[in-house]
């Protein structure tokens, strides 16, 4: 389970859900902060190492984990920054709900 998929269940509270609805929720949430987490972790890269992020993207397009594994090593705080837009989202959630 990714950093992602853990903020997700503790932000959210997911942790007495059945398996199944637990990873549906999941499989949803992560595409919306990984998007994100994207944005911001990009913008946070230098020209170089964006070059070599697409040197290691061209090893294994699409693949979401080599993009992880290339901001947690590159980025500061990367935990923070994930935690920090699962946090912002629950609260646009919530707005969104109402609460």
């Amino acid at each position: 389970m990714n950093a992602i998929a853990r903020d997700i269940i503790k932000e959210f509270g997911l942790e007495e859900l059945p398996e199944a609805e637990k990873q549906d929720v999941i499989d949803q949430m992560s595409d919306v902060v990984m998007q994100a987490v994207l944005v911001r972790g990009l913008a946070a890269l230098t020209e170089t190492q964006q070059d070599a992020l697409d040197a290691a993207l061209e090893k294994n397009p699409n693949d979401f984990d080599v993009i992880l594994d290339f901001f947690a090593a590159n980025i500061p705080n990367f935990d923070g920054l994930v935690q920090e837009e699962v946090a912002r989202i629950k609260e646009q959630a919530k707005a969104v709900r109402g609460k």
